[in-house]
């Protein structure tokens, strides 16, 4: 195989409402170069991979580029992209969290965001 021309791995990812904003998670083992965009986002996992397009859900549009947030923890492996909702995300609000898949339905659920979150709320 050329090099740049490998496939990308099944992404495993997790998106989900809290309070007034939207949180997705992607699991990681480095930091990427991501470019951000309303409709997607864009992973360039190392320079030697081809970039991966990480499309965000109808409901969770539009991502604003200019007030999202992206952190990353080599500890959890894990990319966290944070946008605020838009006000049609009001009813979303009280729906259950969803999970999606990028490749061929591949989700890995993860409870590593929620503790991190307890973590987060502990410290305090």
């Amino acid at each position: 195989m050329c090099k740049g021309t490998e496939a990308p791995a099944p992404l495993a990812w997790d998106l989900q409402q809290h309070g007034r904003m939207w949180r997705l998670a992607v699991e990681l083992s480095e930091m990427p170069e991501l470019e951000l965009a309303p409709e997607a986002l864009r992973l360039l996992p190392a320079p030697d991979k081809r970039p991966v397009m990480l499309p965000v859900p109808e409901h969770a549009r539009p991502l604003d580029p200019d007030k999202a947030r992206c952190t990353f923890s080599r500890a959890r492996s894990k990319l966290v992209v944070e946008w605020p909702c838009s006000s049609n995300d009001s009813v979303a609000a009280h729906q259950e969290p969803e999970e999606r898949t990028l490749a061929q339905d591949q989700v890995e659920s993860t409870s590593a965001l929620q503790q991190e979150e307890r973590h987060q709320q502990e410290s305090k």
